[in-house]
């Protein structure tokens, strides 16, 4: 009787649990905007993608992945996973 369902059902049960001990203990889930300027500190490159507008190279294109940030000390305990746009070569 343990079908996908199921699973899906306790694998998300299990995803919200992790999350609210976190936040009890000062750590919350964040995502950059899409266009917002790329920061080392608190994401990490996960690949690019070339820029129509060179305006945008360096910019967030899509967040792939959201990061994990301390509260308390304003510190990323993970960084978010992005793509950032490129400048276009030619």
């Amino acid at each position: 009787d343990y079908d996908t369902a199921k699973a899906t059902e306790l694998l998300l049960s299990y995803a919200e649990s992790i999350q609210l001990t976190l936040e009890s203990n000062g750590v919350v889930t964040y995502a950059p905007g899409e266009g917002e300027a790329f920061d080392p500190r608190m994401h990490r490159k996960f690949r690019g993608e070339d820029a129509a507008d060179p305006a945008l190279a360096g910019r967030i294109a899509h967040v792939q992945r959201d990061g994990y940030l301390d509260i308390e000390a304003n510190s990323p305990v993970t960084t978010a996973e992005v793509t950032v746009f490129a400048a276009t070569k030619g």
